[in-house]
């Protein structure tokens, strides 16, 4: 927080969505790997590597098969980018710290995955409107479309004094899209 002039604060937030997901549901993972060593002895939770390789105090690494399951918990966030051609690489109208993200229509957005048998809705789109500069880093800002319904949407700018309704046929660029059970 930075205190200015007559008693304005001004929040520096130097970040991307991606990163906020990441603090506010560190606890609460999307998916978790589940990975069972053949040697009963190591089963475990932890991220997937393609060794078993676990070790105990000053014991040598588990030469075990493993098997990895992922399981998928509440919630899905899922990051959207297009896919830059080699001829647009060095071209001006592109950052080069990351793709844009996709324009696309809120109605054309699945509005169910279906999961091992889990029904995830979409709940949310998340939108970055990048600064002057066109820069992945660059100053922007970042609002959302909430869905309210089968084709009822809202947008949450904190721009504005109150959400505004939208209709589903706006186009947004998505950056991440938000599923729940």
């Amino acid at each position: 927080m930075e205190f200015l002039e007559y008693g304005t604060t001004l929040a520096v937030c130097d970040t991307t969505i991606g990163h906020i997901i990441k603090q506010l549901f560190n606890d609460l993972p999307s998916a978790l790997d589940i990975i069972e060593c053949t040697n009963l002895k190591y089963s475990r939770m932890r991220t997937n590597t393609s060794i078993c390789g676990h070790t105990e105090k000053n014991s040598t690494p588990c030469i075990g098969n493993k098997t990895v399951t992922t399981t998928i918990q509440m919630h899905l966030f899922i990051e959207l980018l297009n896919r830059i051609e080699e001829d647009e690489i060095n071209s001006s109208q592109h950052s080069t710290e990351a793709a844009s993200h996709p324009k696309i229509k809120l109605s054309n957005i699945p509005p169910v995955l279906i999961i091992n048998e889990k029904a995830f809705e979409l709940r949310g789109v998340f939108c970055y409107q990048q600064g002057l500069s066109r820069l992945r880093n660059s100053v922007g800002h970042y609002y959302a479309y909430g869905k309210r319904g089968p084709n009822n949407w809202e947008l949450f700018d904190d721009t504005r004094k109150k959400t505004k309704p939208v209709k589903n046929s706006t186009v947004a660029p998505c950056e991440y899209l938000m599923y729940s059970i």
